[in-house]
């Protein structure tokens, strides 16, 4: 049994006495060095400005939103009450 073994291993180590380099392309280095250096740009400048601008647009309306409610809740809830159903309240000292 250790003969097979030790012949199968030298039938496999033999195998691969013929074996050579396999040969690469000579233009492959330069073509990767050219594809490293033309990706430079993740996002166009172009699609970079309007994102700028949608966020800019976003943030302005956000800020309009918080001032509307803001403003709102300012008064007391029988203020909103009154003002909501046209109710005039008297003052009471």
């Amino acid at each position: 049994m250790k003969e097979d073994l030790h012949k199968k291993i030298e039938e496999t180590m033999n195998s691969l006495d013929g074996m050579q380099r396999a040969p690469a392309n000579p233009f492959l280095y330069g073509k990767i060095r050219h594809r490293m250096e033309g990706v430079k740009e993740f996002v166009s400048k172009g699609l970079a400005w309007r994102m700028v601008i949608a966020l800019a647009i976003v943030a302005v309306i956000n800020l309009f939103t918080f001032f509307h409610f803001y403003a709102e809740k300012k008064s007391s809830g029988a203020e909103m009450i009154a003002k909501e159903y046209s109710i005039g309240l008297s003052q009471t000292y």
